[in-house]
């Protein structure tokens, strides 16, 4: 059996996991201190009302994944561009998403 969380901590940066709604279902550690004391608020609201891509349309055609320049809404007090790639996952049986997301410099962020 694969450690899910483990095997997320190897790629870095900030990796969140939404269901079919685009609700949060899991963030990794780095995700959480990134988006500090907002974080309860912001994950009650599906994830592209606060992240939008740089064309304003968060995800992909289904079956395929993006890399984008994306804009976090008021993360921990301010707007932060960073790039991202949004991936179709399975989660519970249904259709979510895999949102990993970078410093615009291409640095993973690290917290």
């Amino acid at each position: 059996m694969i450690d899910f969380e483990a095997l997320v901590d190897q790629i870095g940066g900030m990796v969140l996991v939404t269901d079919e709604d685009a609700l949060i279902v899991w963030v990794n550690d780095d995700a959480k201190d990134f988006l500090g004391e907002d974080f309860d608020e912001l994950c009650e609201h599906p994830l592209d009302t606060w992240l939008r891509g740089s064309d304003g349309f968060l995800w992909p055609e289904l079956g395929s994944s993006a890399e984008q320049r994306v804009l976090i809404y008021e993360a921990n007090g301010r707007n932060e561009r960073t790039r991202g790639t949004i991936r179709p996952l399975g989660v519970g049986g249904t259709m979510g998403w895999m949102v990993h997301l970078q410093l615009a410099s291409g640095q993973s962020v690290r917290l």
